[in-house]
């Protein structure tokens, strides 16, 4: 499993890949060799805009400082990746977890209504999910046999 949080924007994904790198939950991409394994974690932090709810944790309200995001119970993550006003989280039993803008249908549940708090992606009943991107309106996911779901 990828244990990377590739964050592909500034501002929060930036300040995101920080504390994950600090937390020991992501290695840094400059990084000159492999990462070790990194044990899945049960908390998340995140700050920022939060215009469409991006930083999970429940509100709408710009946060400044580092605060928890709203994960479920029992959710084991092991990668995380930031849209321009949505967020992705990959948990250990490979799970798809989402949340913040969704006005595109980024979110993956059903739906285009935005998320302040994590919502669980609809995948297909047999996808075993390795990795996730999210891009700006748009999110994919790579399944254990090489394929890719896209939606958004």
């Amino acid at each position: 499993m990828s244990t990377r949080a590739t964050l592909p924007i500034a501002g929060l994904a930036t300040a995101l890949l920080a504390v994950l790198v600090a937390a020991g939950v992501a290695t840094s991409p400059a990084a000159a060799h492999p990462p070790d394994p990194v044990p899945p974690t049960d908390g998340a932090l995140s700050w920022g805009d939060n215009n469409a709810g991006q930083l999970g944790d429940g509100s709408t309200a710009e946060r400044h400082v580092p605060g928890p995001v709203s994960l479920p119970d029992n959710a084991a993550l092991t990668q995380l990746d930031a849209g321009v006003s949505h967020t992705l989280a990959l948990t250990l039993d490979g799970r798809v977890l989402a949340w913040g803008g969704n006005i595109d249908g980024q979110l993956g549940d059903g739906t285009q209504l935005n998320r302040s708090t994590p919502v669980e992606v609809e995948l297909p009943a047999a996808a075993e999910i390795t990795d996730i991107s999210a891009g700006r309106n748009h999110s994919l996911a790579v399944t254990s046999g090489g394929g890719v779901l896209a939606w958004g």
